[in-house]
């Protein structure tokens, strides 16, 4: 069972006992007869019970947990990284924040540069991804960045 179903089922017999002002059974629960205030007191606890088994949030089941949130380090502007790659990709548009998501949201890239169109590498944009991070070098063709750890 469930601590939402349990909290659900307590709440009820302690409604029940404050309504009904005990003196029941129920299976091997033996509720005896309650009066005044304590039934009052049965009657609110047992709302609040009740209340938390319908607030009480479900915790995730498998594969629904959330990797925590990937911090990146600020864009190095006419930065180069120069080595460790293991992947590149032409991009389609001018925008070195592409570059930066695509390493975001791989678990093998550390680093990653962006060379701008028209530089050293032709008119497309390329984005190199790099699975260690390796020291920047001043270059106005690139933009660069790192996973922070």
């Amino acid at each position: 069972m469930t601590l939402e179903t349990l909290s659900f089922i307590f709440g009820a017999v302690l409604v029940l006992a404050g309504i009904l002002g005990g003196g029941f059974e129920v299976k091997e629960l033996r509720i005896p007869k309650i009066s005044g205030m304590v039934r009052v007191f049965a009657l609110l606890v047992g709302l609040a019970f009740i209340g938390l088994a319908f607030i009480t949030p479900e915790p995730p089941k498998n594969g629904d947990y959330k990797s925590p949130k990937i911090r990146m380090s600020s864009m190095d502007w006419n930065t180069d990284r120069p080595g460790l790659d293991y992947q590149n990709l032409d991009l389609s548009k001018d925008d070195p924040k592409t570059c930066q998501a695509v390493c975001e949201n791989d678990p093998q890239c550390k680093a990653w540069t962006y060379v701008k169109p028209n530089t050293i590498q032709g008119p497309q944009p390329c984005c190199w991804l790099k699975h260690t991070i390796p020291p920047p070098q001043q270059n106005t063709c690139c933009v660069s960045g790192t996973k922070l750890e």
